[in-house]
């Protein structure tokens, strides 16, 4: 896995009580590989590994990353499942609500 830290210098990054993101898939072989794994160390700052192709390129850097990026990672803590964390965490009360707003647009146009 490559691994990268990725840096906001716009909007901010948000976590939840259960910080650590992942996704993995099931391969015809019958085994579970993990595609990444994310984790916000603070508002500024997260951590990625990752097994995808462009990110060998970002690897062991620091990646400044884009307030749309940033905006993508904050919308997967809402799109987890509701058992899996209790709160989301952010430094900021209006990029959170922003967040959220543009969480439940993305639902009503069926996303």
């Amino acid at each position: 896995m490559n691994f990268s830290i990725c840096q906001s210098e716009g909007i901010k990054f948000i976590t939840s009580d259960f910080p650590v993101l992942y996704e993995t898939i099931d391969t015809n072989e019958g085994a579970t590989k993990l595609l990444y794994i994310y984790l916000p160390i603070s508002s500024s700052f997260s951590l990625l590994y990752s097994n995808f192709e462009i990110s060998r390129e970002y690897r062991n850097r620091i990646l400044v990353m884009s307030d749309s990026n940033v905006k993508n990672m904050n919308s997967l803590y809402l799109k987890q499942e509701k058992e899996q964390s209790k709160f989301i965490i952010a430094e900021d009360k209006n990029e959170l609500e922003h967040c959220i707003k543009e969480s439940r647009q993305e639902i009503r146009r069926g996303e």
